[in-house]
Formats: C-alpha cells, sequence, structure tokens
C-alpha cells in the first residue's frame, strides 16, 4: 500500500489531515493559514486520511490537555 506523508490542520477543536502528496496541497494549506487554523507539529505517514487521523488522535490520545494547550493554543481536543 502506498503510504502518503500527512500534516494537520487545527481549528476550533477541529483536526484536518491533509496529505502532502495532494495535487492542490499548497493552495489548501494557504487557504487555511488564512482563514487561522494552525499546522501541528506531528506529521505522519500514512495510506489515507481516516489511517492519518487515527494515528494522529492515537498519539495524543494520552498527552495531558495541558500540554496539547501548549502546543496548539487554539485548538480543543478531538472528539
Amino acid at each position: 500500500m502506498n503510504q502518503r506523508y500527512f500534516i494537520f490542520l487545527l481549528k476550533d477543536g477541529v483536526v484536518t489531515p491533509q496529505s502532502l502528496e495532494d495535487p492542490d496541497a499548497g493552495t489548501i494549506i494557504r487557504s487555511v493559514l488564512l482563514q487561522q487554523f494552525a499546522i501541528s507539529p506531528i506529521h505522519i505517514r500514512a495510506a489515507d486520511n481516516h489511517q492519518a487521523l487515527a494515528e494522529f488522535r492515537r498519539l495524543t490520545a494520552g498527552q495531558p490537555a495541558a500540554v496539547n494547550r501548549e502546543r496548539w493554543p487554539n485548538a480543543k481536543a478531538a472528539p
């Protein structure tokens, strides 16, 4: 299975995976940054958006809320 490189865009409790291999990735990232989204420092290789988001949630689930707020002050915990 082909692995793609994902970053995560964060705003108001929403976590959105974005593949950097997407042909429109630059345009999408620029657009959401202008809308005050933040880019997570966590980057993941995964087969698709669902796998990337599941891995992101797994990696951030064990972190204390204070650590997450320090890293992403405007983000809320993903549901």
